[in-house]
């Protein structure tokens, strides 16, 4: 049922095509399906054999649909949905019945910056997603999982680089985000680095791009 030293492949348990995220805690590795437009948990305790315990697809009252990127921060899993245009919060306290608790999308706020939600970082209470066709950063408040809210947001500028803005990495009060948009003449491929010690007003700091002199 097992390839090689510790692989799980589409058709051996359930759905598992284009596993385009994964995030390890403890004994359980977490996956993001972007075609399969679902969640799952897998059993990875015993590293050569890893062994699919729960999984979550896309409904109407998730927030799914082209899961592209996984966070999880204690008992609860955090997906970006890049064509749900969001964010959904999965329970995953009971591994084998991972349930969904609350989302955010922009669908229901225009006013947010999910459109392509691309990637998610949690730290503390706080999510942040990068998002490629809105072209900026959005922070959430997690502190109520059932109900995430907006609370601040940063787009491109012409002093920023979040053209086509892909993946987020968080590390104290710096958000780090990277871009690259190849459907322009833009050049805004590279790093933007926000400071985001007021979550309620992200503001862009330092950037680097391939236009930039690396060498």
């Amino acid at each position: 049922t097992h390839d090689g030293g510790g692989q799980l492949k589409d058709g051996v348990w359930s759905e598992f095509d284009w596993a385009i995220s994964g995030f390890g805690q403890g004994n359980y590795g977490y996956v993001a399906n972007e075609v399969d437009d679902g969640f799952r948990v897998i059993d990875i305790s015993v590293p050569t054999r890893p062994t699919g315990v729960g999984e979550l697809d896309n409904s109407n009252s998730l927030a799914l649909n082209g899961a592209t990127s996984v966070f999880v921060q204690g008992n609860y899993a955090y997906i970006a949905s890049e064509v749900d245009n969001g964010l959904q919060i999965i329970d995953i306290s009971d591994p084998a019945h991972p349930r969904g608790v609350g989302r955010l999308t922009e669908t229901n706020d225009a006013t947010l910056t999910l459109n392509g939600a691309a990637s998610v970082f949690v730290q503390g209470n706080y999510a942040y997603v990068a998002s490629s066709e809105d072209d900026g950063l959005q922070v959430i408040d997690i502190s109520d999982p059932t109900t995430p809210t907006g609370v601040g947001q940063v787009t491109n500028t012409t002093a920023l680089t979040l053209d086509g803005a892909r993946s987020v990495f968080v590390q104290g009060k710096y958000a780090y985000v990277a871009s690259s948009n190849s459907t322009n003449n833009s050049n805004e491929h590279g790093l933007q680095w926000i400071d985001i010690s007021d979550p309620s007003n992200p503001t862009g700091g330092g950037q680097l791009t391939d236009t930039d002199d690396l060498l």
